[in-house]
């Protein structure tokens, strides 16, 4: 049934029961005026007639003054009548109205909560399986919307685990495509010193445990610098500045993390070193250079990442990189004005595999 058939069904329906009890009720009340006052006016006229007769004048002005208070009492019944049944129509209506505006009030909260995000804490109106009125459509479409906004949330929450929020949103718009372009990237690598060594004196669960820690703590700098997560290969973890979103900033920000890196594990080492746990030390290689950046791998499986030998450049400074020191090449330099926040110490040029030239390199000492 459409809601204004129910509407113009329930007010008619309220108007109806009201008059029918309003009827009723002065009928009852007129039927006691009127015995009431022919009792008394039986009992006035006895006593009259006991005093004497009655003249015609004293008669018809006895007859206008019963006929008067009689008119009198009928009014008055009519007046609380009147009042009664206007109370019960506006209870009746403040019912009514209640009953049918609760499913929309609990949609207007409900898409509140939606607007701010708030998926879990929606509440939707239960209605009766028999309604199939336009606030039970409109309940049932809400109610799918927000099923299927739950279940983009739980996809995105998955992706945001595999990938960086950067990528699962363009994953979500449908906007990842295979294939890739040319792309000034900043990339830094981070690697743990002496992994071998200190795997091989633990209990493989021992192992797991540190690196998810690690690169947990390391995963947090990155995401604080702006910087995309690319993959993790063992001990490693390789992570860039500048895609899928350009910024001006990015080889500067590549620098504050890396040297975030090294504060933040040196603080996780004093608390290792109290329990007796052996210290956890990266080197980080940073390099700036055009890539091709994209996906690449199949269609039906896709990894968002850069290729080129500018990455490679990036890893050899790694490889290259002692413990906590953090190695970057001129171009990141040059491309970040480091020199103009940063304790920036020279080094002799290297040569690293896969390069015909040696490569300037430069050490990050802090800040200034």
């Amino acid at each position: 049934m459409k809601l204004r058939t129910r509407l113009f069904l329930s007010v008619g329906l309220v108007f109806c029961i009201v008059f029918i009890l309003s009827l009723i009720f002065e009928i009852y009340l007129t039927d006691k005026k009127i015995d009431t006052a022919e009792k008394k006016l039986r009992e006035e006229l006895i006593e009259k007639k006991g005093q004497g007769s009655l003249t015609l004048d004293e008669q018809l002005n006895f007859n206008k003054k019963a006929t008067e208070d009689l008119v009198h009492a009928l009014s008055l019944n009519l007046r609380v009548a009147a009042i009664i049944s206007l109370i019960l129509v506006l209870y009746i209506l403040n019912f009514l109205a209640k009953k049918i505006t609760k499913p929309i009030s609990l949609l207007a909260k409900a898409t509140n909560n939606v607007a701010a995000g708030r998926l879990q804490d929606i509440e939707l109106p239960q209605l009766a399986k028999d309604h199939n009125d336009e606030i039970a459509m409109l309940c049932n479409s809400f109610e799918q919307m927000v099923k299927g906004l739950q279940e983009k949330e739980k996809v995105k929450g998955v992706l945001n685990k595999l990938v960086s929020p950067e990528i699962a949103s363009e994953v979500l718009k449908g906007k990842i495509h295979l294939g890739g372009e040319e792309k000034k990237v900043t990339i830094l690598f981070a690697d743990i010193r002496d992994f071998t060594h200190l795997s091989s004196t633990m209990q493989p669960h021992e192992v797991v445990e540190m690196l998810n820690t690690c690169m947990t703590k390391v995963s947090h700098v990155i995401d604080e610098f702006g910087g995309v997560i690319d993959k993790y290969v063992g001990d490693e973890v390789m992570a860039l500045y500048g895609v899928p979103i350009d910024k001006e900033d990015s080889a500067l920000k590549a620098i504050f993390t890396g040297l975030k890196m090294v504060d933040v594990l040196k603080k996780w080492n004093e608390e290792r070193q109290k329990k007796g746990l052996p210290k956890i030390e990266m080197g980080i290689g940073i390099h700036t250079g055009i890539v091709v950046v994209g996906n690449m791998g199949a269609e039906n499986r896709l990894n968002y990442t850069v290729i080129g030998s500018n990455v490679n450049l990036a890893a050899r400074l790694c490889g290259k990189a002692s413990k906590m020191q953090i190695l970057i090449s001129k171009e990141t330099l040059d491309e970040s004005q480091a020199k103009e926040q940063l304790i920036v110490e020279p080094l002799s040029p290297m040569s690293l595999k896969g390069f015909d030239e040696k490569i300037e390199v430069y050490a990050i000492r802090g800040r200034k």
